[in-house]
């Protein structure tokens, strides 16, 4: 169980990205000024921007307050370029929450743990 304020879970098959679930707020600064609610928030939304807009994944995302999340269709001819930016997602937000511990939490579920 992650206890950090923001959660992040990253779903794989062990061969691809599969999706993503972002949820909760920072409290490391005031709102306005929270960098790492900034940091988390950019990433997240550009990889749905990267993944549905630049590459034309048809994807299923939603956001809401506090919370974001996408879900990528099991189409291979979309693999390689949703798992380099997935990838680095996974990678910028594991790196920031080595920098805030506190503050955001980041681990991948494999599918066959989400019940997929």
């Amino acid at each position: 169980m992650i206890s950090a304020v923001f959660r992040a879970a990253f779903f794989g098959d062990r061969r691809r990205w599969l999706g993503f679930r972002i949820a909760g707020h920072a409290d490391f600064d005031d709102p306005g000024r929270d960098i790492v609610c900034a940091a988390v928030s950019a990433l997240s939304q550009a990889a749905v921007i990267g993944i549905t807009e630049v590459v034309g994944v048809p994807a299923t995302w939603n956001r809401d307050a506090g919370e974001l999340s996408l879900d990528l269709p099991f189409d291979d001819g979309y693999l390689e370029a949703t798992d380099v930016l997935l990838e680095t997602v996974y990678l910028a937000l594991a790196d920031l929450s080595e920098q805030y511990p506190g503050e955001l939490g980041v681990r991948i579920v494999y599918s066959n743990e989400r019940g997929r």
